[in-house]
């Protein structure tokens, strides 16, 4: 679980975040998430070797606001020796703002 705060740079003139820019606080967990799992910077200078994005998806279900405190929750859906499938969950309290599934290599 990675808190965020929604900063004013990912909205538009509503205050709204644009529907591209909920990728930021995704990405932010999923480096947070690799790093708990032991892929950490010093692990890929080590290795020289990282992962990247294959493929995501994300549905929207909510908003989010400009200053809103929220968490991503990231969790393995699946994976083997060279792939990670991910779900994730944007949330406000109690209430899921978006979903993402990604495929990473």
């Amino acid at each position: 679980m990675l808190p965020v705060r929604v900063v004013s740079a990912w909205c538009n003139a509503r205050g709204v975040v644009r529907p591209g820019l909920y990728t930021a606080p995704f990405d932010l967990a999923i480096d947070h998430f690799k790093d708990q799992l032991g892929f950490d910077q010093a692990w890929r200078d080590a290795n020289l070797r990282s992962t990247v994005a294959l493929e995501a998806r994300m549905s929207f279900l909510g908003e989010a606001r400009d200053g809103d405190e929220l968490r991503v929750e990231t969790r393995i859906l699946e994976a083997d020796a060279k792939r990670m499938h991910l779900g994730q969950q944007l949330c406000r309290h109690d209430e899921v703002l978006v979903v993402r599934e990604s495929l990473a290599i």
